[in-house]
């Protein structure tokens, strides 16, 4: 029975009982192929055929036999069919499989969560129109990112980085270490702690789904399935949330959810750019969008709390786009502080949403804090310092304002001016980064002051549609001068981009040419500020002013093609910086308060109708090409796996955001088995042990001699040069190529390539002083290997760049003397003999400092024999301890210090009770009809 209030009260037809197992069936079957894809397996094979009948049997008696419509019944249905296909899977094999099995629950549960989700939305009986409405949603987020069902890698930037850390994440893990603190294992080994804890619930969240699998899939079809599961969540919560915000209007609910999923502002920054934890903080901030609505208009205390909660819940997803949420809600709260008087249950409100969100946010406050002073002066990677505590302080801003506002005793003084304290200590500590956006609040705070108090509604009344016209011009202007160069633009726009893109500079994050936090800030006031005084009548320009700037400027900027008459440029530049943080961060906001709005009106809905359908015809065809691009940069089962070896997988900057001077190791592949330093005491100067020694020692044993060698120049790419000798490594054999350049300021790419071996250095210097490079004071040994079943035959290309690069190289003339050596690891001063825990075997002639590749950070506990000794970070910010002359083997464990680990379980029983509550919630909306809930 249906809980709309205008519906009839009777059972649903067969035609709909028949629509619902289609859905149903579509939905699971959807799911079905998913798994198939992230497992690997073929899509037409006698396996998954029997798996999709045994689907499709389970969505028919769920859906049509009685008995199995209830709870029980579904349990009654499922493991009949379970226990069939183990019994066939053993009768066929003679072996007790669960594979079919696991995906048949799978597919199933998908397809069960579109049901529940429906209840969700509408009670305890919903309209079976409400499930077709969810299953459609949920068939077009399969459609949507149908490109990242699959094991293989899917992207363009820093998808192979993601997916290196997920693999160590996962292999941690699995072998029972939790939580994770750093990288360890052969994918992250030096260490790196971003974001492992910079941003952890992308890679715990992974964790979650590989246990839930039954460790079935692979990390890199773990990392896509998060993908999958956070924009599901998103477009799911925000559905629910629509549908009980405003239960008159599910059809409008319908549609802004749909094209939320297809959202370029939503969409672009995980398909385009690879921002896996931008997409992991998507469902959060759907849930402040939702709870501010709450907030403003009913005042509830639970919408108060769960704002607390989404709000600190976002910092452990990504702190970047955390502090813009934070400011966007910062911004209607203020708002909601300077339209309408403060009562007592405003006060309660605010103040269960602060204590909520120190609670959960305390965990990550203080991991952060013993991470701050790792980073040097000038670094963006401290979220400490350079996100969390400008956020204090334009909380602290906002909670101050609204306090003094109403200061008509000593106790809100009181509150005004310990706010102010914590302003002035949170300025001790801001970086010069923050700093604009912190004038430029304070600024749009002071106007809105003054705004207020000087009776502003009456203005606006009667021009009613200037605020918004003007935010929507200074929107498109900023946008429309956002954009990258390009031939088309004529001489005045170029002029007008060049005087304001200075400005903007000036004001936006990171010193970079895109739109900046305190532009946001100033349009969010005002639009917000004009909603709140402007008449019914009139709020449909700004509503539809709100949905142009969210749907149609995310892709391609509608003013560049206007301006241009471009076509072609619609999908193609979309690379502008303002796409990946602000745009995903303030488009649900946007999105939520639209539709808040939209639901209310009685007029003009045919103009606002056809703005929508419009909109929408423009977004999906946008969208259309996005995914069409996913699909393009899906990568094959051979370029996955050459990327998986070992010798091929690179250390980005990113592993080493936190070290004063990056990279400092070599840049690019590199052995770790030879990135250990051995320092002489009390010697600064150079290490006495690294690389080059390493070499020597080995070629000392097996009397290597150095070789010419020869180079052989391009005749088409004169650029180009080929060195001989070639190297063959025969499988499991490992090799080191010690070099001895006679240029030592060639400038140009080295380059070591085979088969399934790709590996590149940009010379003079792959990394400072003690990476690989050409000068004498860099390192000049490279370590070759092959971890494949095939014999690889080497070849060594240089391509030089600069000056004089296509000259005719003298082909008497070589770029110096190579020696190769057969790599064997006992020989050598200093052995890796495990990662996880990292061992260490030295042996040296006298006392040393043995400088690991592990990044240091509190919490480290070094063993020496079996004995503990002290340990302390080198000027690099790499772990490092003393060793006596002799052999000895260190052990290196990272178990963190009563700070960390109080933060870890705190975090944990956090993250337990929430989960309670939030099962508890669900249930609660679950047994609650949508008709009885305020409109």
């Amino acid at each position: 029975m249906c809980n709309h209030p205008d519906a009839a009260q009777k059972p649903p037809s067969w035609l709909r009982r028949w629509s619902l197992c289609a859905t149903d069936c579509a939905v699971a079957l959807a799911a079905l192929a998913a798994w198939s894809g992230l497992s690997g397996q073929q899509m037409l094979t006698p396996n998954t055929l029997a798996n999709a009948t045994a689907v499709a049997a389970v969505c028919l008696g769920r859906n049509l036999v009685p008995l199995f419509r209830t709870g029980l019944g579904f349990v009654a249905v499922l493991l009949p069919v379970f226990a069939l296909v183990a019994l066939s899977s053993f009768w066929l094999s003679r072996e007790l499989l669960i594979d079919r099995s696991s995906t048949i629950a799978f597919a199933v549960l998908t397809a069960e969560g579109v049901r529940f989700l429906s209840h969700l939305a509408e009670g305890p009986r919903p309209c079976p129109s409400e499930r077709i409405r969810m299953g459609v949603i949920f068939l077009f987020l399969f459609a949507s990112w149908s490109a990242y069902f699959t094991p293989f890698i899917v992207g363009v930037v820093d998808e192979r980085w993601y997916g290196d850390l997920m693999t160590d994440f996962l292999e941690q893990t699995r072998s029972g270490h939790f939580p994770v603190l750093a990288g360890q294992g052969a994918f992250a080994w030096n260490g790196n702690v971003h974001p492992f804890r910079t941003a952890p619930a992308h890679h715990y969240l992974g964790s979650i789904l590989d246990q839930v699998t039954w460790e079935r899939l692979s990390p890199l079809a773990i990392q896509h399935l998060t993908v999958f599961i956070c924009f599901a969540g998103a477009a799911g919560s925000l559905y629910v949330g629509l549908r009980r915000l405003r239960p008159q209007r599910p059809w409008l609910a319908f549609i802004i959810s749909l094209l939320f999923t297809a959202s370029p502002a939503i969409t672009l920054p995980q398909i385009r750019h690879d921002m896996y934890m931008t997409s992991a903080a998507v469902p959060l901030v759907v849930l402040v969008g939702l709870c501010l609505v709450r907030v403003l208009e009913t005042e509830r205390t639970r919408a108060w709390t769960w704002l607390g909660v989404a709000l600190a819940g976002l910092w452990w997803c990504h702190p970047p786009v955390a502090l813009i949420t934070c400011c966007a809600a910062g911004f209607c709260l203020l708002c909601r502080l300077y339209s309408a008087p403060l009562d007592r249950c405003t006060w309660i409100g605010l103040a269960f949403a602060v204590v909520a969100a120190g609670v959960v946010g305390l965990g990550y406050a203080l991991s952060m804090r013993e991470l701050s002073p790792l980073s040097h002066p000038g670094s963006l990677s401290d979220p400490f310092r350079n996100v969390l505590i400008p956020a204090l302080v334009l909380s602290a801003m906002v909670f101050g304002a609204g306090i003094l506002r109403v200061a008509s005793s000593a106790v809100a003084i009181g509150f005004g001016v310990g706010s102010a304290v914590v302003c002035v200590l949170s300025f001790a500590m801001l970086h010069a980064y923050a700093l604009p956006e912190t004038l430029t609040f304070t600024a749009a705070l002071c106007v809105a002051t003054l705004v207020n108090r000087h009776g502003a509604s009456t203005y606006l009344s009667a021009k009613p549609d200037l605020i918004p016209l003007l935010c929507a011009i200074g929107v498109a202007t900023v946008y429309g001068n956002s954009i990258v160069d390009h031939g088309k633009v004529d001489v005045f726009l170029a002029q007008t981009k060049g005087a304001l893109s200075g400005f903007f500079r000036s004001i936006s994050a990171g010193g970079t040419d895109q739109l900046g936090i305190a532009a946001w800030m100033v349009f969010a006031i005002a639009v917000l500020l004009s909603l709140q005084a402007r008449p019914r009548s009139t709020r449909p320009l700004a509503i539809s002013i709100l949905l142009l700037v969210v749907a149609l400027i995310p892709l391609g900027n509608m003013w560049r093609f206007g301006w241009q008459a471009a076509p072609d440029e619609i999908t193609r530049v979309i690379g502008v910086a303002y796409s990946l943080r602000f745009l995903p961060a303030t488009a649900p906001l946007l999105w939520v308060f639209a539709y808040a709005e939209l639901a209310n009106l009685v007029s003009r809905r045919v103009l606002l109708h056809a703005i929508l359908f419009l909109g929408s015809i423009w977004t999906l065809w946008e969208h259309y090409h996005v995914v069409r691009f996913s699909w393009e940069f899906r990568h094959d089962a051979q370029t996955t796996s050459r990327h998986l070896r070992s010798e091929n997988r690179a250390l980005s900057r990113f592993h080493y955001d936190l070290l004063p001077a990056s990279p400092y190791l070599t840049h690019g592949v590199a052995d770790y088995r030879l990135e250990t330093r051995v320092w002489q005491a009390k010697s600064a100067e150079n290490p006495h042990l690294g690389p080059d020694q390493y070499a020597d020692a080995i070629a000392s044993c097996l009397h290597a001699e150095w070789q010419t060698m020869i180079v052989r120049q391009d005749q088409l790419y004169p650029a180009w040069l080929y060195l001989e000798p070639h190297i063959r490594l025969d499988p499991g054999q490992r090799r080191l190529v010690q070099f001895r350049w006679r240029d030592p300021n060639m400038r140009g790419w080295l380059i070591v390539r085979s088969k399934n071996i790709y590996r590149d250095y940009m010379l003079p210097q792959a990394g400072l002083n003690q990476g690989f490079g050409t000068a004498d004071e860099h390192q000049h040994t490279l370590s070759l290997w092959n971890s494949g079943p095939d014999q690889e035959d080497l070849e060594i290309a240089f391509k030089r760049e600069g000056a004089g690069a296509a000259d005719t190289w003298p082909a008497v003339l070589s770029v110096g003397r190579v020696r190769i050596l057969d790599y064997d690891a006992s020989q050598t001063p200093v052995e890796v003999l495990s990662l996880q825990p990292l061992q260490l075997r030295t042996r040296t002639d006298s006392a040393a400092v043995v400088e690991t590749f592990r990044v240091w950070q509190p919490g480290y506990r070094v063993s020496l024999d079996g004995q503990p000794v002290p340990n302390r970070p080198t000027r690099q910010g790499l772990l490092s301890y003393d060793v006596p002359a002799g052999t000895h083997i260190a052990e290196i464990r990272l178990r963190g210090t009563p700070t960390l680990r109080f933060a870890a379980q705190w975090s944990m029983a956090v993250a337990a009770i929430l989960l309670l509550l939030v099962i508890g919630e669900a249930a609660r909306l679950a047994r609650t009809p949508n008709s009885l809930l305020p409109s």
